[in-house]
């Protein structure tokens, strides 16, 4: 007799230690909907402040003396590499010109006169040295003459817009005199500070935009700068434009599809201490925690798609209630 109360007392107890409770004669199941994971989770969109920057923003200036005859582009005006921004007077320019040429001309016949007296022994080597030096002196002169004469006009580098004048028509200019500002609006980049904890998702997101006024411009990564700043904890990165772009200067966001999945927080209970979901087994809610999982924020979750998660009926349930999945049973 002893021994039966025994071993009743004992499997009572191992009763107590299983994690699901034993279905009651007259437990009724709790009705509950469900749906699969593969329908909820989502894949958050990750966002860091952003510019766009040109890589050209430059002033040009006079290379020579000369005054200025005439300004054809105002601020705002949208140039092609190699219009003229600016007029010089040329004048003084070309007639240095024409005298280099004159003197090229009078080293040309000099050269040429002392080479025939050579073949004849009528000029000695070193004299006919002297000439071909000269010869050669006077073209030098004359490619840099031909140089400072297209310094009488100020070309575009580069495909741009003026963003300033700083000189007028009729003013003299010096070198290194400040004319005009042109920004380059052609190679652009978008500059973004990403926190340090983010730039591995953005570098391997598959898909990264930046946007701007409700417009979005595909980018591709071009470089992660070697450099962390310590106070704001983050690290820039640059990108370029896959085809349209935005305006230097516009502020934005860059954007990133997150690669790993998360379940928004609305479908998440809590039980005790821990935050988790509840899922269908067997006609059974079982409760799963997860990991890292706040109140209030999405949460990574690493179950199979096809797990149910249950939605409707979740907040009064404990681990191991027997449930009906009404949607299931209509379906059927």
């Amino acid at each position: 007799m002893q021994r039966r109360a025994f071993a009743l007392m004992f499997f009572l107890f191992a009763l107590n230690l299983l994690p699901f409770r034993l279905p009651a004669a007259n437990e009724n199941p709790i009705p509950v909907t469900s749906r699969p994971l593969s329908e909820l989770i989502k894949y958050p969109i990750q966002s860091a402040p952003a510019t766009v920057e040109s890589l050209n923003r430059s002033q040009l200036s006079a290379q020579i003396n000369a005054q200025i005859v005439r300004i054809p582009v105002k601020v705002g005006d949208v140039v092609r590499r190699g219009a003229t921004l600016v007029e010089l007077d040329c004048r003084d320019a070309q007639l240095a010109l024409e005298q280099a040429q004159s003197r090229l001309k009078l080293a040309q016949h000099q050269l040429k006169r002392s080479r025939a007296l050579h073949k004849s022994r009528n000029v000695s080597d070193e004299k006919l040295n002297q000439r071909q030096t000269d010869y050669e002196l006077a073209q030098l002169a004359v490619r840099q003459q031909q140089l400072q004469v297209s310094r009488c006009r100020v070309n575009a580098p580069f495909d741009g817009v003026v963003v300033a004048r700083y000189a007028a028509e009729g003013e003299l200019a010096a070198p290194g005199t400040r004319l005009l500002s042109l920004l380059d609006t052609e190679r652009l980049e978008v500059v973004a500070s990403v926190l340090l904890d983010q730039v591995d998702e953005v570098v391997k997101a598959e898909q990264r935009w930046f946007e701007a006024q409700a417009v979005r411009y595909a980018l591709r990564l071009r470089a992660v700068v070697q450099d962390i700043n310590t106070r704001a904890r983050n690290r820039v990165l640059r990108f370029d434009f896959l085809d349209r772009k935005a305006l230097p200067g516009t502020p934005g966001r860059l954007k990133w599809q997150a690669a790993y999945p998360v379940l928004p927080a609305e479908y998440l209970v809590r039980r005790e201490n821990s935050m988790g979901v509840f899922v269908l087994e067997n006609s059974r809610a079982r409760f799963l925690k997860l990991e890292g999982a706040e109140e209030g924020q999405a949460a990574t979750i690493n179950l199979p798609a096809q797990t149910r998660i249950i939605i409707d009926g979740r907040f009064s349930l404990k681990n191991g209630d027997a449930v009906s999945d009404i949607e299931q049973k209509q379906s059927r």
